[in-house]
C-alpha cells in the first residue's frame, strides 16, 4: 500500500524524491540483497580470467611466482586440482548469485511499478472530468 493515506496528502508530498524514498524504504531489504547479488556477481566475473592466468603461470615454470600463496602446492598437479576447485565453487557462487539478482531486482522492479501505476490511477480518479477533457 502507498505510504499516503489519502489522496490530498499524496498530490502534496508526490515528488520524485517522495515516491523513490517510500519504494526505498518499502522495500530496502530486496534492494539490499539484490545489490548484494551483482556485486557478488561482479567479482565473480572479475576473477574468472585470473584463475585461467594463475592455471598458466602454474603451467609455465618462470611465472609460477605470480601465483598466490594459497593456491601453490608441493606438486604442479594439485597446484593446478587447487586452482580448478576453487575457480568452480567461484562459478557456482556467480550462477547462485545470478539467480539471487534476476529474482530480487527484476521481480522487484515489477513490484513498484504496480505500485506507482495504482499511486498514479489513485490520484486520477479525484480529477475532475474537464481535466481528462482537456488533454
Amino acid at each position: 500500500m502507498s505510504p499516503f493515506s489519502c489522496w490530498w496528502e499524496m498530490s502534496a508530498a508526490l515528488t520524485a524524491q517522495a515516491v523513490y524514498k517510500s519504494n526505498v524504504r518499502k522495500y530496502w531489504p530486496m534492494y539490499l540483497i539484490g545489490t548484494t547479488a551483482v556485486v557478488v556477481v561482479d567479482i565473480t566475473e572479475f576473477m574468472a580470467p585470473k584463475f585461467v592466468q594463475w592455471a598458466i603461470d602454474t603451467l609455465d615454470k618462470g611465472t609460477a611466482a605470480l601465483i598466490p600463496q594459497f593456491f601453490k602446492s608441493a606438486t604442479v598437479l594439485d597446484t593446478i586440482n587447487k586452482l580448478m576447485i576453487t575457480f568452480l565453487i567461484m562459478l557456482l557462487i556467480g550462477w547462485v548469485g545470478r539467480i539471487a539478482w534476476r529474482q530480487t531486482l527484476a521481480k522487484l522492479s515489477h513490484i513498484v511499478g504496480f505500485d506507482l501505476r495504482s499511486m498514479f490511477w489513485r490520484q486520477l480518479r479525484f480529477q475532475p472530468l474537464t481535466t481528462f477533457q482537456q488533454y
